[in-house]
């Protein structure tokens, strides 16, 4: 399947003047995962090289404020513990960052109910369809 490339004048436009950089703001939490152990990816230097590519290559360039940036490595690898330390972090930090960027209501309701979900799919091995 080809996707077609989303057009930059969302994020950025260029002109006579340079680049400017359109998402002045907005606030962004980025959440990354991987199938390799955190402690290899912070080793060799992996991890520092996710947080400077979204951080500055991505929300820097078009000015959106990174609120936090998780990582969670082992994906795929882990047990039923492990997922739901995992998606009880997300929750908590999810939370709190709804709560700071100051979402509608309804966003949260939605960012809630997909967080129940996803933990309750990984407590009791509930189907997504």
């Amino acid at each position: 399947m080809f996707l077609a490339p989303i057009p930059h004048a969302f994020a950025y436009a260029t002109g006579e003047e340079g680049i400017t950089k359109l998402l002045a703001g907005k606030k962004g939490l980025i959440i990354n995962t991987h199938g390799t152990p955190s402690a290899v990816y912070d080793e060799i230097g992996m991890t520092a090289g996710l947080k400077i590519t979204s951080d500055v290559g991505v929300f820097d360039f078009t000015r959106i404020e990174p609120v936090d940036h998780l990582l969670f490595g082992s994906i795929g690898y882990l047990d039923k513990e492990g997922y739901k330390k995992i998606l009880l972090k997300l929750m908590r930090r999810l939370i709190v960052t709804s709560h700071n960027c100051k979402l509608s209501t309804r966003t949260n309701r939605v960012l809630v109910l997909f967080l129940l979900f996803a933990f309750f799919k990984c407590v009791y091995g509930l189907k997504w369809n």
